[in-house]
């Protein structure tokens, strides 16, 4: 009898090759055990050594699905909800405007419409405590009005770690270990970069995005914003969690909580392909049509490290994958390809769509980057005047030095030569040439602008030294 694997197996050596990532990982279970569970590639670049099944990857914003279980039942079990209040938990809890710092419930917080801007950037390897981002979160510029859009937000998830620390006296960290990891049996489960590394079986960061030469890259330290995507595990572990979630909870979380979390409450889009229709999202998940089938998933993106999973719950089935390669689009098209082979369905060519998409993307952004180059002036000299750090009460600090000719700027996860477009704008361009940032001087050199999040106003950095 033919291996019904053999297509996904051929798949993913095809995908890690034509994408040019070094490894990956993929698991499928239905509503009793594991189907399906193997690795694929190497670990990375200096380590060799074949992925196996149970090799740890870190899994991102997949995290966001966990804390938000973890934090309904907490809530319940202190009589709260989603919809409570946070400033009837944390009474110092205060947004840019006043009517939502009053009124946004921890609903509003997993939903990413509490009127924060999307933006990473202010907040990417900037060592933050909990309670350090919660205490900005009043000062960042404010983004589209309270609960009338959705914003992809992180810093969110600082307060809802606070949350949990306020009702239990326990840190996000230790919770989800006792709520989650330990009665769902995820051995291989940590929330921190050192649990990653625990041992040799583990994955290794590798970038940039795109399909060009790889390198390995740091782990990311999330620090106060761990909740939103610190957790690493394998791929059979992770399958271990969408179980529960298509058991509506067993034992681990009450059912009415992943009914919550897995609901659709906010519209995302009409059509993301012919067959995956209404991009919908609950409480730390996504919701779509799948081939005329009710679908959850959920995705991850950080620094060198991809996942994705979806979840069919009326056929009991869930797939999940891992690829370690800056947004490399590998996972999502092997988590799906996996779906498809365990549901019995014709398999689409999840592969090359995702890969012909991905390259679209890339050369969207190249092209983005040439007419970039195109505005700098290169017969301008290097103006000190600009040389300084610059601060907001949010955003942080900004250093700004001449080196090797050229303005050089350092901004937590951004290391890039500032060149001129005329004498107050200039470009930032770093070593992969995929920063996409522009700063704006003010005459005088006491402030620069640069819009590090998508907020309404571009922030603004005073000069300090």
């Amino acid at each position: 009898m033919p291996d019904r694997w053999s297509f996904l197996r051929t798949e993913a050596n095809r995908a890690l090759d034509i994408n040019n990532v070094p490894g990956a990982a993929v698991a499928v279970t239905d509503g009793r055990e594991l189907l399906f569970a193997e690795g694929f590639g190497q670990k990375g670049l200096r380590d060799t050594s074949p992925v196996q099944a149970d090799t740890r990857f870190a899994i991102a914003s997949i995290s966001k699905g966990m804390t938000a279980l973890v934090t309904g039942q907490t809530l319940r079990e202190h009589g709260l909800s989603y919809d409570t209040p946070v400033k009837s938990i944390l009474r110092n809890f205060a947004l840019p405007d006043a009517y939502a710092s009053e009124h946004c419930t921890v609903r509003d917080l997993l939903l990413h419409r509490a009127g924060l801007p999307s933006g990473d950037t202010m907040w990417w390897r900037r060592p933050l405590s909990e309670d350090e981002i919660v205490e900005l979160l009043p000062h960042v510029p404010p983004g589209k009005p309270f609960r009338t859009a959705f914003q992809y937000q992180n810093l969110h998830f600082a307060a809802v770690s606070a949350i949990l620390r306020t009702l239990t006296g326990t840190s996000w960290h230790q919770l989800i270990r006792e709520k989650l990891f330990v009665p769902l049996g995820m051995h291989s489960a940590g929330s921190t970069v050192p649990e990653l590394q625990r041992d040799t079986n583990h994955a290794w960061p590798v970038g940039p995005n795109g399909f060009g030469p790889q390198r390995e890259w740091q782990f990311l330290e999330l620090y106060g914003g761990a909740s939103a995507g610190q957790v690493c595990c394998s791929a059979p572990d992770l399958a271990r969690y969408c179980r529960m979630v298509l058991n509506n909870g067993e034992d681990t979380v009450h059912p009415d909580i992943v009914k919550d979390c897995t609901t659709p409450q906010w519209f995302l889009s009409q059509e993301l392909w012919p067959e995956m229709l209404f991009h919908t999202v609950g409480l730390g998940w996504l919701q779509q049509v799948y081939r005329g089938e009710i679908c959850w998933s959920g995705a991850g993106g950080m620094d060198g490290f991809v996942s994705h999973c979806y979840v069919l719950p009326k056929r009991g089935l869930a797939a999940v994958a891992f690829a370690n390669r800056t947004s490399a689009c590998v996972a999502q098209a092997l988590a799906v390809l996996a779906l498809d082979v365990a549901a019995g369905f014709d398999p689409l060519p999840w592969v090359d769509r995702y890969t012909e998409q991905k390259r679209a993307y890339r050369k969207a952004g190249e092209e983005r980057q040439a007419k970039r180059h195109t505005r700098v002036d290169r017969t301008m000299g290097v103006d000190e005047t600009c040389v300084g750090t610059y601060t907001h009460p949010a955003c942080g600090g900004v250093t700004i030095t001449a080196e090797g000719g050229a303005l050089r700027v350092r901004y937590y996860s951004i290391d890039a030569q500032a060149l001129p477009y005329d004498r107050n704008a200039y470009g930032l361009f770093d070593a992969d040439d995929q920063v996409e940032h522009d700063i704006t001087f003010s005459d005088d050199r006491q402030s620069l602008q640069w819009r590090v999040m998508n907020s309404i106003e571009v922030p603004v950095f005073r000069k300090c030294k």
